[in-house]
């Protein structure tokens, strides 16, 4: 399905089998409830039917400025809550156990993925020239993504370009990775085996599974090294703003709402503090009381 968005796939595989042959002005919340009830029953995860849902709502929006209805049917109709699963994060042993476990180039895409947070299809879309070796610096301003089995090479999820550190030790691995006479400043940095673009589907299959399984992290999913990254930062005592920053996300509040958990617990800190304010404002009304001047309360 060549040229085709997220957008396109939803209306051509989601909505349109079920309410194409409808007018607009025939199709109400009722409807737009059995629809999303039919999508549920045909076995369509949560996350899913939402994203359908969303690009239903759009159109009925656009139909509503158009004045082709006069209201839209789908505000208000909810969907199956999206269940997160539990969030696996690895150690640093863990992480070196994987990239032992990966085939080369593959074990250096472990190690950006968990050191520096990007996302795989940030990495899939990684090319050289945006590789600042010399600063240990990466420009992530791409994405690669893969819809209907077409290879879409877009801006990044935030749509926001940003620029992320990489520890010096992957940096020079990095390096050596990119030392090739015939590399042109486009080219990617992570290839297929073949050289072409990095599918995420392919290396799942081809790759990541059996990797997971020789290190004994069998079941993990590729994108829990992001949040390894996050939870790696964490533990070393990176500013909040710098992790948003790594992580690229929109707003700070995004990154305490994922990862506030993993934050250590301060309160005993804070308790503390507090109690030497107390303790001072003490010191001083008994050094004022037995320099004759304090005032009795």
């Amino acid at each position: 399905m060549p040229g085709s968005t997220p957008r396109r796939v939803e209306l051509d595989s989601r909505i349109i089998p079920y309410l194409g042959d409808l007018q607009l002005r025939q199709i109400d919340p009722i409807l737009i409830r059995e629809w999303v009830a039919d999508l549920q029953d045909d076995g369509l995860s949560a996350s899913r039917i939402r994203q359908a849902r969303n690009v239903l709502h759009s159109v009925f929006n656009m139909a509503v400025d158009g004045a082709m209805v006069a209201r839209n049917p789908v505000t208000g109709v909810k969907t199956p809550p999206v269940v997160s699963p539990p969030r696996s994060y690895l150690n640093a042993e863990q992480v070196g156990r994987l990239a032992r476990a990966s085939e080369p180039p593959y074990d250096l895409l472990v190690l950006v993925l968990a050191y520096s947070g990007i996302r795989f299809g940030e990495a899939a879309a990684l090319r050289r020239s945006r590789c600042d070796l010399d600063g240990s610096r990466l420009d992530i301003s791409e994405s690669l993504a893969e819809v209907g089995g077409q290879l879409h090479f877009g801006t990044t999820k935030t749509h926001r370009q940003r620029t992320v550190v990489l520890p010096a030790t992957i940096r020079e691995r990095l390096r050596v990775h990119l030392n090739t006479p015939d590399l042109a400043p486009d080219d990617l940095v992570f290839t297929s085996p073949q050289g072409g673009p990095l599918r995420y589907s392919n290396f799942r299959q081809r790759h990541w599974t059996a990797a997971t399984e020789k290190a004994g992290l069998s079941g993990l999913e590729i994108h829990e090294l992001r949040h390894t990254a996050a939870s790696l930062m964490i533990n070393q005592g990176a500013d909040p703003k710098l992790i948003q920053s790594q992580l690229g996300h929109a707003s700070i509040s995004i990154t305490y709402d994922v990862y506030g958990h993993l934050f250590p617990d301060r309160l005993d800190e804070l308790a503390s503090q507090l109690d030497d304010l107390i303790r001072q404002d003490d010191l001083s009304r008994t050094r004022d009381r037995e320099q004759g001047f304090g005032l009795s309360l």
